[in-house]
C-alpha cells in the first residue's frame, strides 16, 4: 500500500467524564491516516479486516485519509507492525493506532497465544507519541482495551493524546459497528464528542461500553492516586530517593542536574502542586512542545478541586 498521507485533521472537542470533573476547555488533536493492527485466530471474526474494507478504505478514499492494515500473529509481528508505523510518522504520518484483538486485565492476547503485556506497549508507543508531537489517539477495541490506562505512571511520558477503549468484554460484532460509527463519524468532521457518543450509540456517558480519556484527565487521575499511595507506603527519605531516581531517568539528568533536583525534592516534598505543575511538563510532553499549552490547560485546582494539598 502507498504510504502517501492524506490530509490533516484538527478536530476540537468538549470531553466529559464522571470519574474527576468536566474538562473546563477545548482541545484538539491532529490525525491524518488510520492504521489497524488485528491478531485474531482464524475462528474469530476478522473486526479489523472487515473495518478496513467496509469503513476506513473507501469513507477514507473519499475523505482523503489514508488508512492501513497489519495482520500479526506473534510478539515479533505486532512489534514489526508498530515499527513500520513509527516509521510512517517519522515521515510525516500522523496515525490513529486502532488495536483488534482479544485482551484482558494483564494485556493483548495474539493469535499465536502470546501475551503482549501492557507496560511492553508504553515504549513504543510513547516514542510514536513523541514524534506526533502529543497528537497520538490508541483505539484499543480489545476487550478491556480501557486497561491500558492503568499502569499508565505520572513520572512518565504520556503513551497518547487520548485512548478509548472498554473496561469490560464486548462481543464482536459490537466492536465493529462500534468501531464502524465512530470512524464514519470521526472522518465526516464531526466534533469528537459526538463520535464518542455515537460510538456508544448513548448520550448517558455512565452507560457508555467505551471509554475516553484525554492525557490531561488522565494525569489528573493518576497523580491524585499516585500521591495517596506513597503517602501511605513511604517514608520521607524513601520518597525522595524514589522522587530523585524517576525524575532523573525521565530527564536522563546528569550529577550536578540530579544533585540539584534532590534539593528542590526536599524543599517541596509535601508540595502536591509543585509536583503536579513538574510532574505534568514532562507527561504532556510541555517541556518538548510548549506550543501545545493551550490544548492542556487543567491546573491543579481544576484536578483536585481545590488549591489545598490532595487528601
Amino acid at each position: 500500500m502507498s504510504a502517501r498521507i492524506g490530509r490533516g485533521i484538527d478536530l476540537f472537542l468538549q470531553p466529559r467524564w464522571t470519574d474527576i470533573q468536566q474538562l473546563p476547555y477545548k482541545t484538539s488533536f491532529k490525525f491524518n491516516s488510520v492504521v489497524v493492527i488485528q491478531s485474531l485466530t482464524s475462528s474469530a471474526m476478522p473486526t479489523g479486516q472487515r473495518l478496513y474494507a467496509e469503513v476506513l478504505q473507501p469513507v477514507g478514499a473519499r475523505e482523503g485519509i489514508e488508512s492501513r492494515l497489519f495482520l500479526v500473529r506473534s510478539r515479533t509481528e505486532f512489534r514489526a507492525a508498530i515499527a513500520e508505523t513509527t516509521s510512517l510518522a517519522r515521515t510525516g504520518g500522523g496515525p490513529i493506532v486502532h488495536l483488534e484483538m482479544h485482551g484482558d486485565t494483564d494485556g493483548l492476547q495474539l493469535a499465536s497465544g502470546e501475551i503482549m503485556a501492557w507496560p511492553e506497549l508504553i515504549a513504543p508507543l510513547q516514542e510514536l507519541n513523541v514524534l506526533m508531537r502529543m497528537n497520538l489517539l490508541v483505539v484499543a477495541a480489545a476487550c478491556r482495551g480501557w486497561h491500558m490506562s492503568d499502569i499508565l505512571r505520572p513520572t512518565a511520558r504520556s503513551p497518547a493524546w487520548a485512548i478509548i477503549g472498554p473496561p469490560e468484554n464486548v462481543r464482536a460484532g459490537n466492536v465493529l459497528e462500534a468501531s464502524s460509527t465512530f470512524y464514519s463519524s470521526l472522518f465526516s468532521g464531526q466534533d469528537f464528542d459526538s463520535c464518542v457518543r455515537a460510538m456508544n450509540a448513548s448520550d448517558d456517558i455512565a452507560n457508555w461500553t467505551y471509554r475516553f480519556q484525554v492525557a490531561d484527565l488522565l494525569f489528573c487521575m493518576i497523580f491524585k492516586e499516585y500521591v495517596k499511595l506513597f503517602e501511605t507506603e513511604e517514608s520521607r527519605d524513601e520518597r525522595i530517593a524514589r522522587l530523585v531516581v524517576e525524575f532523573a531517568r525521565s530527564r536522563t539528568m546528569d550529577v550536578i542536574e540530579t544533585a540539584k533536583f534532590r534539593l528542590a525534592a526536599l524543599e517541596t516534598l509535601n508540595d502536591d502542586r509543585f509536583w503536579y505543575d513538574r510532574y505534568k511538563e514532562s507527561f504532556l510532553l510541555l517541556d518538548l512542545f510548549p506550543e501545545n499549552r493551550s490544548r492542556f490547560r487543567l491546573d491543579f485546582a481544576d484536578c483536585n478541586g481545590s488549591d489545598k494539598p490532595i487528601s
